[in-house]
C-alpha cells in the first residue's frame, strides 16, 4: 500500500510538472498524451494549445490507448500569409487514373492540402495514409541535412544582424535526450536573436554558458 501511494504521488507530481511546462490548457490531456509531448523535443506551449483546440486526433494516431477527449476541432494555426509558398502536386500513378469499367480518364473530384507538421505527426500521417512506418529519426535526419545546407545563408544573416545597432534576444528551454544524462531529459536552450523587421537567427546550445 505504501508503494502504491508513493507511486500515485510521484505520478501526480510529474503530471503537475508537465502541465506547468506546457501551459494550463494541457490539463485536458491524458498522462499518456503528456508523455508523448515530452518525447517530442520541438513541442511547446503553443503546439499544445493547437493540439487541444483540434482535439486529440494527432496524439491518438500515435498512442491509440490514450483517453479520448471531446473538443471541437479548429485546425492548426495557419502559417503567416506573407511567407512564400511552393506548390508541390503529388499525382496518382497513371494506371489509377483510368476507370476499370469504361477505360475512360477519371475526373478529379477532390484533393487534400497540407502545410508543415511536427515530425511525430508526419510519421503518424505516413503510417495512416500509406501504410509505411517511418521512424522519427529518419525524418529528423532529413531535416538536419536540410539545416546543414542552410548554414551558408545563416552565416550571411548573422553578419547582417550584428552589423546593426539593436539586437533582441530570447531563450526557450528545450528538453534534450542525451547519453550524458540518464533517466531524464537534459535541459538545453534554443536562443533567438533578431532585430525588428530584419533577420531572425536561432541558435541551440546545451547550456547557458
Amino acid at each position: 500500500m505504501r508503494k502504491e501511494r508513493e507511486n500515485k504521488v510521484l505520478r501526480e507530481t510529474l503530471r503537475l510538472a508537465l502541465i506547468k511546462k506546457y501551459g494550463p490548457k494541457s490539463e485536458s490531456l491524458s498522462d499518456d498524451q503528456l508523455q508523448l509531448l515530452e518525447l517530442e523535443p520541438s513541442a511547446h506551449a503553443a503546439e499544445v494549445d493547437a493540439e487541444v483546440a483540434r482535439g486529440t486526433g494527432g496524439l491518438e494516431s500515435v498512442a491509440p490507448s490514450a483517453t479520448k477527449k471531446t473538443a471541437r476541432p479548429h485546425g492548426r494555426t495557419p502559417l503567416p500569409a506573407h511567407l512564400p509558398r511552393t506548390e508541390v502536386i503529388v499525382p496518382l500513378p497513371a494506371d489509377e487514373c483510368i476507370c476499370s469499367n469504361c477505360s475512360g480518364l477519371k475526373e478529379l473530384i477532390g484533393y487534400e492540402e497540407s502545410e508543415h507538421m511536427p515530425v511525430y505527426r508526419q510519421c503518424a500521417a505516413i503510417l495512416r495514409d500509406a501504410g509505411v512506418e517511418v521512424s522519427r529519426q529518419t525524418l529528423t535526419d532529413g531535416l538536419m541535412n536540410c539545416g546543414d545546407l542552410m548554414q551558408a545563408l545563416v552565416r550571411a544573416m548573422k553578419v547582417e544582424l550584428v552589423a546593426g545597432e539593436y539586437i533582441q534576444g530570447d531563450e526557450t528551454p528545450v528538453p534534450v535526450q542525451s547519453a550524458a544524462v540518464r533517466g531524464r531529459n537534459h535541459r538545453g536552450f534554443m536562443w533567438q536573436f533578431s532585430t525588428p523587421g530584419g533577420s531572425v537567427i536561432f541558435d541551440f546550445q546545451m547550456g547557458r554558458s
